[in-house]
């Protein structure tokens, strides 16, 4: 593994790259999505659920969510796991690195009257994932192109799901492949503190599978490929 390091008056530190791109994921991630989150809390009480979102909503309405307990992991405002509860889930929590979105998602369930259906913690989820509920329904929408990790992503999430496994990411077709691709490469040359990840998503699939689910749904929006995956 490749490592850096630097020599302070006390002493030499040595940091792998591993950490450092921790650092700058988890860190950025939080900074971009706080400084945007009162832009995607204006969107979701003016529009709803975005196409994405939507779709996925919809997948788990047909395989049934009434009685069930909800994870979101990258909550956001709360818009998706919010909108499963109107449906009929019992119990939702929602996880996210940004405080600001957390908030927002807390204003919006207790407007819509399930403040005492529904938990949050603000942190990264591969560094707290013991200490978070095993769940029915378990959601990351949008979540694996954030990060520089999904393999880990999709291990310790399947520790979570009982039932269903619902996820977004960019889908194959050649712009969305371009868009997020062009967008890593940039980040990574210019060294932005955080940036999209495109990550192929056959392989995504393939790591699914093998964590014993099954594939129940699939949906493309022309940017996002949405599918459900069950529990063997």
């Amino acid at each position: 593994m490749q490592e850096f390091s630097h020599s302070p008056a006390n002493g030499t530190v040595v940091h792998t790259y591993e950490d450092i791109m921790k650092c700058c994921s988890t860190k950025g991630a939080a900074k971009f999505f706080s400084k945007n989150s009162r832009r995607y809390a204006r969107t979701f009480k003016r529009k709803g659920l975005d196409k994405a979102q939507q779709v996925l909503a919809d997948g788990l309405s047909k395989l049934g969510i009434r009685g069930n307990s909800v994870l979101e992991i990258g909550c956001g405002v709360g818009g998706l796991h919010i909108s499963l509860l109107d449906a009929g889930a019992v119990t939702a929590y929602g996880i996210d690195v940004s405080a600001e979105m957390v908030e927002k998602a807390k204003e919006f369930a207790s407007e819509r009257g399930h403040a005492n259906k529904v938990s949050y913690v603000v942190g990264d989820f591969l560094e707290m994932n013991g200490n978070l509920p095993v769940s029915d329904i378990v959601i990351m929408d949008k979540v694996l192109c954030c990060t520089y990790r999904p393999i880990a992503m999709i291990t310790e999430t399947a520790k979570r799901t009982k039932k269903y496994f619902a996820v977004s990411y960019p889908s194959s077709r050649f712009l969305p492949r371009l868009m997020f691709s062009t967008s890593e490469y940039v980040g990574k040359v210019f060294g932005w503190s955080f940036h999209p990840w495109y990550h192929r998503p056959e392989l995504l699939e393939e790591e699914i599978r093998r964590a014993d689910f099954s594939e129940v749904f699939s949906e493309r929006t022309w940017l996002w490929q949405a599918k459900i995956f069950v529990k063997k």
